[in-house]
């Protein structure tokens, strides 16, 4: 992950407003992501996924574990924010 946020709702959050130009990606490596989470979930690896996107890394762990009773997660983040 590289350090932008321009557009993101981190931005708005933490400084009341959006501007900036949107982080650019790579269309080569995010079809290499895709496929090999694709492969994962093929052999087993990956028994569910979620995507980062509206509201990060904690809303995604929430929203996973809400459609299940009595299900929680332990996190633990390491490295510089």
């Amino acid at each position: 992950t590289k350090p932008e946020f321009a557009g993101s709702e981190l931005q708005k959050m933490t400084e009341g407003r959006i501007y900036g130009k949107a982080p650019q990606i790579d269309l080569d490596v995010e079809l290499s992501r895709q496929k090999a989470l694709l492969d994962a979930i093929k052999k087993g690896f990956v028994q569910s996924a979620h995507d980062v996107s509206e509201g990060g890394l904690g809303v995604a762990i929430a929203e996973s574990v809400m459609t299940t009773e009595n299900l929680g997660a332990n996190v633990t983040v390491e490295g510089e924010a």
